[in-house]
């Protein structure tokens, strides 16, 4: 049963008390699994072992007439900064979920529990359009947490399908909430795990500000709170790029790697006052051209994809196009 804990009215948020909160946004594609940025095709291309295993097994003729099969193969064996394996080995587990990262959210979950009330948020296209596929994923990471565990919010059900959508969906839920339960907790942070729909941060822009960095969104975020609330907040990009000797680009949701997750336990786990240090220590970054509020950052590319249909013979992950007419649910809890 599904209950809507925003709509119970101030009286009962004034009379909770939170104490120490985490919210935690969870996007799922490029999170917990491996996409690959496919140009031309809706979806991006799933890196899981069935992919793996078909990329392996094609003929050098097929593959160069494929520039998904290069991409695949690019990405499965690129070998993972501060992780000892590729990214084949890393998507073991099932088509849409990888075990390792499932396994790190859920020790990201217990840590954030010792530290106060966890409100983890469902920020991904599932909410929408595969909750059988979050149905499964609360199932695996109950198993790790020896424990019942279900996302207890999701975020609004109409969002554009791009990155400055995403962010400010986010930011919109992480307002509501604070003006909410304003009042009513000692502290809080906000963790968020995003890949922006494989996008890097390359100066695509939302509400006049350009995002060329992790402390860009989190600038933005910050911009989303009331004066003089307690809450410190961290983005975790987990996106990865590079070009191949042959000279195509690859942009990957690269999933929760053992870099994201340490960043991410840092922050579960560090004092908030040294927390808050972070919105003033913004990085340089190259200069970029703006983008509009529309754009996804993502460029064009002149690939050849007649030989393959737009289902192709590929697992592909959840497309980020139109919302379906779903009704956003804001706090769940799993009764």
């Amino acid at each position: 049963m599904m209950s809507n804990l925003f709509s119970m009215g101030k009286q009962t948020a004034a009379e909770t008390t939170l104490g120490h909160v985490i919210l935690v946004f969870v996007d799922i594609d490029g999170v917990l699994n491996i996409g690959i940025s496919d140009p031309g095709h809706g979806s991006p291309l799933s890196c899981n072992p069935d992919n793996v295993c078909k990329a392996n097994k094609i003929g050098e003729a097929t593959r160069l007439r494929s520039t998904s099969w290069q991409r695949l193969l690019a990405v499965s064996s690129r070998h993972v900064d501060t992780e000892n394996s590729t990214y084949g080995d890393l998507c073991e587990g099932s088509g849409h979920l990888a075990n390792i990262f499932v396994e790190r959210l859920a020790a990201l979950l217990a840590a954030a529990e010792k530290q106060g009330r966890v409100i983890c948020v469902l920020s991904s296209t599932w909410r929408v359009k595969n909750m059988k596929g979050v149905r499964q994923l609360e199932e695996g990471v109950s198993k790790h947490m020896g424990k019942q565990w279900c996302f207890d919010a999701m975020t609004d059900a109409e969002e554009r399908g791009n990155p400055s959508g995403r962010l400010e969906n986010i930011g919109n839920f992480l307002t509501q909430w604070v003006k909410t339960y304003e009042g009513t907790f000692d502290t809080a942070r906000a963790l968020v795990l995003e890949d922006f729909h494989i996008t890097p941060l390359n100066g695509w822009a939302l509400h006049g500000m350009n995002m060329t960095c992790e402390q860009d969104v989190e600038a933005y975020l910050y911009e989303c709170l009331p004066p003089l609330v307690d809450v410190a907040v961290r983005f975790v990009h987990t996106f990865d790029q590079w070009t191949t000797s042959s000279g195509m680009d690859i942009h990957v949701g690269s999933g929760l790697t053992s870099k994201h997750f340490r960043g991410a336990m840092d922050f579960v786990n560090n004092a908030i006052e040294a927390l808050r240090e972070r919105i003033g220590q913004k990085e340089t970054a190259k200069e970029l051209p703006a983008l509009s509020d529309t754009d996804t950052g993502e460029g064009t590319d002149s690939d050849d994809y007649s030989c393959l249909g737009d289902e192709g013979p590929f697992e592909r992950g959840v497309s980020c196009g139109p919302p379906s007419s779903a009704q956003p649910i804001l706090l769940i809890s799993c009764q």
